[in-house]
This record gives C-alpha cells, sequence and structure tokens, in this order.
C-alpha cells in the first residue's frame, strides 16, 4: 500500500519521467548561457545559475505535464528555441544577450532598418552554422519527443531524490535576486550589477 511519502514522491517525480526530453532541452537553454561565462564565473556561481537553469526547466515541465496538450509543449519548444538561438547569436556576434534594450532596438526598428540588418548580420555564409545548429536542434526534439517511450524510467530512490534537490537548490538560489528587488532606482542596480559581476548577467536579471 502506497504511503503519503510515496504519493508526494511520485507526484514530483512523474512530470520527469514522462516529459524527460522537454526537461532536458529546457534546462539546456537556460544553461547555455552560463556556458558562455564559465571563466567569469565562481564554483558558487555556477552551481547557483545550474540551480536555477534546473528549476526553472522543472517548473515548465510541471506545466506541460499538468496539460496535457501538445499545442502548448509545441508552442513552448517554438519559443524556448527562438530566444535560445537569439541569445547565441547576440553572444557570439555582438558579445551581448538578451535585455531590455534589445527590445527597445527591435521595437524601435523600422522594416528598412530590419531588412539591411537581415542581409549585413544574418543572412551570411558566417552564420550558416548557427541554421545548421537550429535544424540539428529540431530535429533532436522531433526525435526524442518521438520515441521517448522507448526508454522507460521507472520510479527509485534515486529519481525521487532528483526533484527534491531541484526544488531546494531553486528555491535557495532565488535568494539571490531579493536584493534586486529592493534597488529603489538605475544606481542602486548599477551597483548591484557591479557586486555581483557575472552572476548579474544572465538573461533573466537583464529582463528584471
Amino acid at each position: 500500500m502506497a504511503t503519503k511519502k510515496d504519493y508526494v514522491f511520485n507526484r514530483l517525480t512523474n512530470p520527469l519521467l514522462s516529459e524527460y526530453p522537454f526537461f532536458l532541452f529546457s534546462a539546456a537553454m537556460f544553461w547555455q548561457n552560463t556556458l558562455f561565462a564559465l571563466r567569469e564565473w565562481t564554483f558558487w556561481g555556477i552551481t547557483q545559475y545550474t540551480f536555477l537553469s534546473l528549476f526553472y526547466a522543472y517548473l515548465l515541465t510541471i506545466l506541460v505535464h499538468s496539460f496535457h496538450s501538445k499545442w502548448l509543449k509545441g508552442i513552448m519548444y517554438a519559443i524556448g528555441i527562438i530566444i535560445c538561438f537569439i541569445n547565441i547569436y547576440l553572444r557570439l556576434c555582438f558579445s551581448s544577450n538578451i535585455s531590455p534594450n534589445i527590445f527597445q532596438l527591435v521595437f524601435e526598428t523600422n522594416s528598412q532598418e530590419a531588412s539591411e540588418f537581415l542581409s549585413n548580420y544574418v543572412w551570411q555564409l558566417s552564420t550558416l552554422w548557427l541554421l545548421v545548429l537550429l535544424l540539428v536542434t529540431v530535429a533532436a526534439i522531433i526525435i526524442t519527443e518521438k520515441y521517448k517511450h522507448v526508454i522507460k524510467l521507472s520510479v527509485c530512490w534515486f529519481l525521487n531524490l532528483i526533484p527534491i534537490s531541484i526544488i531546494t537548490g531553486g528555491l535557495i538560489s532565488l535568494l539571490f535576486y531579493t536584493n534586486l528587488f529592493k534597488c529603489k532606482n538605475v544606481i542602486e542596480v548599477d551597483h548591484w550589477v557591479a557586486t555581483h559581476g557575472a552572476k548579474a548577467m544572465d538573461n533573466l536579471s537583464n529582463i528584471i
């Protein structure tokens, strides 16, 4: 007879078991920003943002698992792919990443400027590899989603520890943002960024 503890563990683990391709993709999408700044990060910074990446991915996986909607999952895959590859392009070509300044530039750009940007910076042979990587990523997602039921993961004590670790580590890492929300002006925000260095330059911090 299942105990309440087993019930809780099953509820926490089932999203990972049934939607592990989506979880792995989401975690990689969030974590790729850390990959670009490994030299700038301390061990604690890498650990912290890794837990945050897993935590955000886990929350999205719970959402997908709860609704059982292929349309929702497809939309979230599409948004994730677009954001991820835009960020990779910005990182490699302009040493930047997604931030409010980028959104401002997009909204202020007219059709002629957008066309010139695409012809001068995007539709080039130097960015062809990014298109290939995009196609490989989409193909990998389709294949893993189609055959995910071939690899049957079963609940065990080790898998039960994964969601607990993700939730605990993610909530602890979120404390990192408490001082950010206490900032009252741009000067205090700039000081917060300067104090935390590379850890303050992830996509979430930039958008906030």
